[in-house]
């Protein structure tokens, strides 16, 4: 029984680690909202946003250490 939980555990830190680096790859990728600046078009990355940071971040952090309690 107590094997079949941390095989639980392990799997649900890959599934996260999985789902966060496809939303990290279209964050770094996705483009929104014109910049301020005059005269250029360009829109800044998702990633850019700091709220965006606040929010993948310690989900990234909390994947990793998931993973490394469930293989200890």
């Amino acid at each position: 029984m107590l094997e079949t939980r941390v095989w639980i555990a392990f799997e649900s830190s890959v599934q996260l680690s999985k789902a966060l680096c496809i939303t990290t790859r279209y964050a770094a990728v996705r483009r929104q909202f014109p910049t301020i600046e005059q005269g250029t078009k360009l829109e800044r990355k998702l990633i850019d946003y700091q709220t965006h940071q606040f929010k993948l971040g310690p989900l990234i952090a909390y994947s990793y250490v998931m993973m490394v309690v469930a293989r200890y």
